[in-house]
Order: C-alpha cells, then structure tokens, then sequence
C-alpha cells in the first residue's frame, strides 16, 4: 500500500514501528515529518496516550493534528502528501511545490459507544472533518478519508437509516464532480 492509516497507536508500538527495518526503508511516518520544523507537533504527542499514525510511500509535505472539541483525546490526524502523478510529470522543484500538487490523507479516531451521546459526537466530529476539507486551504484538493468511525455493529438498515452523506453534505447537495 502507498499509504496507510492506523489508529490506537501507543507509544511502545510507534517504537516497534520506527524501528522496523521495511518501514524504515518504505515509508515515511507522519510523526516525523514536522518533528524537525516544529516542536513536537507530532511525533509522541499523536500517541499520547494512543492516536492516529499516518505511514506513506509519496513525501508528506505538511502534517498536522486537530482534536476534536469536548472530546477528550479524540482527534484526526492530516497529511498533505505529493500526489503520484504529480511526482512523475513535474520536474522541477518550485512546480510540485504548488498546491496542485497536494493530496490530504485524514485519519480519524471517532468516539466510541452506541449511546444517543455518542452517537452526536461522532456527528459533530464528522462535521469537524467537513469543514476542515471546505476549507479555503483545502477544498480544492483531492482527500482520503479512513480511519475508526466506531459505527458499531448495528443491523444494517440501522446504519442505513443514521448514515451521513459526506459528499452531499460538502458539496452543497449538488450532484455535480465538483465537492
């Protein structure tokens, strides 16, 4: 895979993870990609006491954690990576570091429970995700979304029934290519 998302990550496991002779020499870990530009932005702090980890084979160009309000430790982790294609056809420095170039990978860690509670913060955390992808600096860019969504194990037509439409509702409602 090109890039992975795990989330629940500890400390010991981002050591393991650091650590590993195939991960160092394929990927680029998205605790460490701010580390050296800013104090800790990631690295330990995504994982204290557990978080999201971001693992990419394409360079991540800028890497940053939002917690999600009155949640605790909640939080989603997003990466601007270099897209593929991107790479291959621009040559020269100052072009691939045009925001054309960028793809955003979000990892989220909804909170857990079946609870009515629970089940509106994770509403309230997707429209957190929402809004940070119609963001001025964002909306324009092509984003994957994966993480823990903690939707449980209802039956189906329950999860049905409660779903969110996240491109209708970025979009506007319209049914066009463009949200």
């Amino acid at each position: 895979a090109d890039i992975v998302g795990l989330q629940e990550v500890t400390v010991p496991l981002l050591a393991q993870i650091q650590h590993h002779p195939n991960i160092q020499q394929k990927y680029i870990l998205s605790g460490l990609a701010e580390k050296k530009k800013k104090k800790k932005i990631c690295g330990d702090y995504c994982v204290m006491p557990y978080g999201q980890l971001i693992l990419s084979k394409l360079p991540i160009q800028k890497a940053e954690i939002k917690i999600f309000k009155g949640s605790g430790i909640k939080r989603m982790l997003a990466c601007h990576v270099w897209q593929p294609d991107k790479i291959i056809t621009e040559k020269s420095p100052e072009k691939l570091n045009s925001a054309a170039a960028k793809l955003i990978v979000i990892n989220l860690h909804l909170q857990a429970g079946l609870e009515a509670g629970h089940t509106m913060a994770r509403v309230r955390q997707l429209h957190a995700v929402r809004e940070y992808a119609n963001s001025k600096d964002h909306k324009n860019h092509p984003l994957v979304i994966l993480g823990d969504f903690n939707f449980g194990d209802g039956d189906p037509e329950d999860i049905q029934h409660n779903a969110l439409d996240f491109h209708t509702s970025s979009s506007g409602g319209d049914d066009g290519d463009d949200g």
